[in-house]
């Protein structure tokens, strides 16, 4: 690359992009949850998990193990180039193969054929995405621009197009269809990373990569089989549409957060592979504890939280209806702390430095212990007991991951970075979950928001946490040089 991206640019444009995410089913979600009620939320959360594992068959492991790819051959070209068009070659073939299957699964299903007919479009839309080109040379910018247009777009659909529960067929094409316009519009941006040109000299040897994407694949479908298959198992288990819906709203509002929590790893990620192919080992461990850091800031007050307005935020969010998805977030909140072991251990050495097959076997153990789990407790509690299961299943693998990752992490370093945050998110929810007895409605959750900020902040300046007073000074310094300009 002529110019370094800056990580701090690039996480700035990955927060504004993750926000995006957050912010627009921030809109949606509340006139979805009342429009298609919980049953048809339900039957859109089941089909997304069974089109998931074909999604995932026609990527590869490719987003992974491309962006790889790109980020330890970028400074050269005309490699580069090469890698694109073979790794995006392969990527055709497999979504190829994965649409024949598909086509054999609507053939033999037994419910759902429409669904599954218009979700096509999804595995399509695969193929195309190239994203992982533009994050191995971390320009994150063109990523955002043009992908959250498209979502805008989007979400301005839904509420024009979608209007009561018979209209669940169209929401399901107006998610396929956006995902495959956002992977069509990075396509014009391809000059801007090879301005050289986009012709290859030499032949193009696309099953060269073969073998090295299914070594990728295996770490991604275990971790999204392991995320989808409580929704798959609640589908076979309960038979309950209602009972999915539940569990769909209690799990969109985790996704959420964990969607800002870990934009940090998400940009990092090709920095750490670039690290690693240089054996930058000190940088390695400081960027590794920075992005701990980063995430027990957010992670602890989200958590605690969350658990502190859910029976406040759960009537006025999501509607009538939705009472059980209270207890459900309850059980799920830890969820949200557990997780930052796993994916920062998995993100930033397990797979930048080549040890996905030690990744593989981590969230293979998890998935195969959150499917026992859900065997035995969704049949005894439904929902909450795949909470729990995933709960249980994450702690496992975070407990492993911390193991294999015992050369770069000790437990005084999680201890002096904990306990600050965790006293100040202490206090907080104390706060506010007091507040959720005394004040109700959107303005009672707003109130509770706004005193838990204050009170978590407050404390972390006075007990003068490190990591929050050095982001803070960074900040104001950034503030002062603005204002100096203007």
């Amino acid at each position: 690359m002529n110019e370094k991206q800056s990580v701090k640019k690039n996480y700035l444009y990955s927060m504004i992009y993750q926000l995006l995410k957050v912010i627009l089913p921030l809109i949606t979600t509340p006139y979805l949850s009342r429009v298609l009620e919980p049953d048809g939320n339900g039957v859109v959360s089941y089909t997304f998990s069974i089109v998931t594992y074909f999604v995932l068959f026609a990527t590869l492991g490719t987003a992974t193990y491309g962006m790889r790819e790109i980020a330890r051959s970028r400074d050269d070209k005309s490699l580069s180039l090469k890698n694109f068009w073979e790794i995006e070659a392969l990527s055709l073939m497999t979504s190829t193969a994965s649409l024949f299957l598909w086509g054999l699964w609507i053939l033999i299903a037994p419910s759902y054929k429409l669904y599954y007919i218009i979700l096509s479009v999804h595995i399509v839309s695969a193929a195309f995405d190239i994203s992982w080109l533009f994050q191995g040379f971390e320009m994150y910018g063109y990523i955002v621009r043009k992908d959250s247009a498209v979502k805008l777009v989007g979400a301005a659909l839904i509420f024009l197009l979608i209007k009561d529960k018979e209209d669940t067929w169209l929401y399901i094409l107006l998610y396929a269809v956006t995902i495959l316009l956002g992977n069509l519009s990075m396509w014009f941006n391809l000059k801007k990373v090879f301005p050289e040109g986009l012709k290859v000299t030499g032949k193009l040897k696309p099953l060269r990569h073969l073998r090295y994407t299914f070594i990728y694949f295996l770490p991604s479908i275990a971790g999204s089989v392991y995320l989808m298959m409580d929704k798959t198992m609640l589908g076979i288990i309960t038979k309950s549409e209602e009972e999915n819906g539940f569990y769909e709203q209690a799990d969109r509002i985790i996704r959420l957060l964990e969607t800002v929590m870990f934009a940090l790893t998400g940009v990092l990620a090709p920095r750490m592979s670039y690290l690693f192919e240089k054996d930058e080992d000190k940088e390695i461990r400081d960027r590794l504890w920075t992005a701990f850091d980063a995430m027990f800031l957010i992670a602890l007050p989200f958590m605690l939280g969350l658990a502190g307005v859910a029976r406040g935020f759960v009537p006025w969010f999501f509607g009538e209806g939705y009472e059980r998805t209270t207890l459900i977030i309850y059980f799920f909140c830890p969820l949200l702390f557990i997780i930052c072991f796993s994916n920062i251990l998995e993100s930033l050495i397990l797979m930048p430095s080549g040890r996905q097959n030690q990744s593989t076997m981590a969230i293979a153990i998890g998935a195969a212990c959150n499917f026992i789990l859900n065997m035995i407790l969704i049949r005894l509690w439904g929902a909450v007991g795949a909470a729990v299961a995933s709960c249980a299943a994450e702690l496992i693998i975070s407990g492993i991951t911390l193991y294999l990752c015992r050369d770069y992490v000790f437990v005084s370093g999680f201890a002096k970075r904990l306990w600050k945050k965790l006293v100040a998110a202490g206090l907080m929810f104390g706060a506010v979950f007091y507040l959720g007895g005394v004040v109700g409605g959107i303005l009672g959750t707003l109130i509770q928001v706004a005193v838990g900020a204050v009170i978590y902040f407050t404390v972390l300046v006075i007990l003068k946490d490190d990591f929050f007073m050095s982001s803070l000074t960074y900040v104001f310094s950034k503030l002062k040089k603005l204002l100096k300009r203007n």
